[in-house]
């Protein structure tokens, strides 16, 4: 198990410090007050107000209702979905290449856990790259978990930061203009230590 002082050498605490403050404050402008612990689904300043939402280009992030449409994915025009809560668990949604093949939609799975202990960072890299290949084919995207607001939003954090040069916080402040997201503490944890792992790449 990893020392405290090993886990902060992987973190930048001033990115970890600023980006918790951020995701307390509401899109219009509001302040929550802080919160002990994790952001959960029951715990965050403010529902999204809409069950998904044009994040960035050709990328929809939002709740799982509407990835089980397949005639709301049309009308969207989506061409690939990306499930970042896969699986038959609570909060889990039950999907897979076989539920999208007849409407000729392509379809990635990471079986995550909206909980503090999960480690969502190993899924993060291909996910990020399934959203690029999307995009360099023209495609339109719908990323979802069951409320659109931690896993997904962490797997479009992530994409952002891959492919879009991004930091996190200005990852983070690009989704919000958008919609509101909380990935719980722990992705945000694990997406600084994506940025340190960028930087150092970067400089190597």
């Amino acid at each position: 198990m990893a020392t405290a002082s090993e886990t902060s050498a992987e973190l930048d605490l001033k990115t970890l410090h600023d980006v918790r403050n951020f995701l307390r404050t509401c899109n219009d402008g509001c302040t929550a007050p802080p919160k002990p612990g994790a952001f959960t689904l029951f715990n965050f300043p403010a529902v999204p107000k809409n069950s998904y939402d044009l994040v960035f280009e050709g990328i929809y992030l939002g709740q799982a209702s509407a990835a089980l449409r397949l005639d709301v994915l049309k009308s969207l025009g989506v061409t690939h979905v990306v499930n970042a809560s896969l699986g038959t668990k609570f909060n889990q949604t039950n999907t897979d290449a076989d539920f999208y093949k007849d409407a000729g939609i392509d379809f990635h799975g990471i079986p995550a856990l909206d909980i503090m202990t999960f480690k969502i960072l190993p899924y993060l890299r291909p996910a990020a790259q399934f959203i690029h290949k999307a995009h360099q084919e023209k495609g339109v995207v719908y990323v979802h978990c069951q409320q659109g607001v931690s896993r997904s939003a962490s797997v479009v954090l992530a994409y952002l930061m891959l492919h879009w040069d991004m930091s996190l916080m200005t990852a983070v402040r690009t989704i919000r203009q958008k919609r509101e997201i909380f990935p719980n503490e722990g992705f945000v944890k694990q997406l600084c230590m994506l940025e340190m792992e960028i930087r150092k790449g970067a400089a190597s």
